[in-house]
C-alpha cells in the first residue's frame, strides 16, 4: 500500500514514536482488559467520532487494522458506521 497523507498522518497520530516499525505490531501485542462478563477488550481503541463517512473513513479503518487496532469505537450518531 502506498502511503497517503491520511494514512501517514494516522500512523503518526496513533503510534507516535512508540513503535519504530508499526507494520510489525499485532493484535496479540495490544494490552487487554477484562469485562464484567469475562470477555476481553483491547485496552486501546480508535475513536471514530470526527471521521467523515465515505472513502476517508474506509481508508482510516483499513490503516488502523493494518497497524494492529482491533477495538473501533463507533455509534449511529457518528453517521459513519456503514463505512467503518
Amino acid at each position: 500500500m502506498v502511503p497517503t497523507p491520511v494514512t501517514s498522518l494516522l500512523s503518526t497520530l496513533l503510534l507516535g514514536s512508540a513503535l519504530a516499525e508499526p507494520e510489525h505490531c499485532s493484535a496479540a501485542d495490544m494490552p487487554r482488559v477484562s469485562l464484567g462478563d469475562g470477555n476481553m477488550l483491547p485496552a486501546v481503541g480508535l475513536g471514530l467520532y470526527y471521521t467523515p463517512p465515505g472513502a476517508v473513513a474506509q481508508e482510516i479503518v483499513r490503516e488502523a487494522l493494518r497497524l494492529g487496532y482491533r477495538h473501533l469505537d463507533t455509534a449511529g450518531f457518528y453517521e459513519n458506521e456503514a463505512d467503518v
